[in-house]
């Protein structure tokens, strides 16, 4: 007995389903997405309307699907009969062939108090990878690339550094002149003194000086002897005063200079060692004469840059040309 009640209300539950009281459709808008692509999944159920019918609310179980959004229809009538339709935003991060497991709806029918349940059909999704040529979805990290050094960068900086370093070093310069009260453009320097000019004033100094009146006879002599070495280091290129008068006669010998001139020079430069280093006094007269054989040195010695004059016979000569170019111009005109 039991078991023909059994079949009894398998045969009543197939015969609802037949006399189509309850229908229930699934479908998707793509069975082939690539990986995070969302698809929309639908379930549409249509019933007669004494037939009562669960909510269409949040799918339970999606398989390896995500729910991002659903959006629910309001009911509309179609032949009769009561269409739902509920819309589900799916989508998944995995590839491969996947199901969407069925959809149950629990419904119940008019005058029964049994609750019968129908089922969607299932749907096959293929996900395919973002890169089918690699094998598998998710692929290793890939190294740190490090990026080629930027060598102009570098030159341009360090050409900047020395540009700024040689414009701060430019401006302390120009501070520090400015300071010290000079010029900052550099000035034109006096061109330098004939040697025997600065020797012949020295020695006219020394000729005005009161040395020999207050008996510095030392004194006197060493002035003499230094301004005599100090135009020769000038004049020749010696250093003639590091040097012992035999040194310094010996070189002055290399010059063309007259005998006579080197015989005056020894004998001024030998009396002027004699009173610096052995206390020798020459007499009252010696003074003046060594003086004066000092101014003589200078000026037989001295670079003299003054025009030589034309000889007598080639002055007439010019004067004759002159008169006669003369002559032959009136002639002409």
């Amino acid at each position: 007995m039991k078991m023909l009640a059994t079949i009894l209300l398998i045969c009543l539950s197939l015969a609802a389903q037949v006399c189509g009281q309850v229908t229930v459709e699934s479908m998707v808008d793509s069975n082939t997405i690539l990986i995070g692509d969302v698809i929309t999944y639908s379930v549409i159920v249509k019933h007669d309307p004494d037939v009562e019918l669960d909510l269409l609310e949040l799918a339970e179980n999606l398989g390896q699907f995500e729910l991002r959004n659903y959006d629910k229809k309001e009911p509309e009538k179609q032949d009769g009969q009561i269409v739902e339709r509920i819309d589900y935003e799916i989508s998944t991060f995995e590839s491969g062939e996947f199901e969407i497991p069925p959809l149950q709806i629990g419904y119940q029918l008019p005058g029964d108090s049994t609750r019968y349940r129908i089922k969607s059909e299932p749907i096959l999704i293929s996900v395919e990878s973002l890169n089918p040529d690699d094998s598998g979805d998710i692929r290793g990290i890939k190294p740190v690339k490090t990026p080629s050094y930027n060598y102009a960068r570098l030159y341009r900086n360090i050409a900047i550094g020395m540009f700024g370093a040689l414009l701060v070093a430019a401006l302390v310069w120009v501070i520090l002149r400015r300071r010290r009260g000079e010029s900052i453009l550099p000035g034109r320097n006096a061109p330098p003194r004939p040697a025997h000019d600065i020797a012949l004033e020295r020695l006219t100094a020394l000729q005005q000086s009161t040395l020999i009146e207050n008996e510095q006879i030392k004194d006197y002599y060493t002035e003499l002897s230094e301004a005599l070495r100090e135009y020769i280091a000038n004049r020749y290129f010696i250093h003639a005063l590091e040097m012992t008068t035999l040194e310094l006669l010996q070189h002055m010998k290399r010059e063309t200079i007259q005998s006579e001139t080197i015989e005056q020079l020894h004998d001024l430069l030998s009396v002027c060692d004699l009173v610096k280093f052995a206390g020798f006094i020459p007499d009252a007269g010696e003074h003046e004469r060594l003086l004066q054989s000092g101014f003589e040195f200078v000026n037989n010695t001295k670079i003299s840059l003054a025009v030589p004059d034309m000889p007598e016979a080639d002055t007439e000569e010019a004067e004759t040309e002159d008169a006669s170019a003369a002559s032959g111009e009136v002639k002409d005109a």
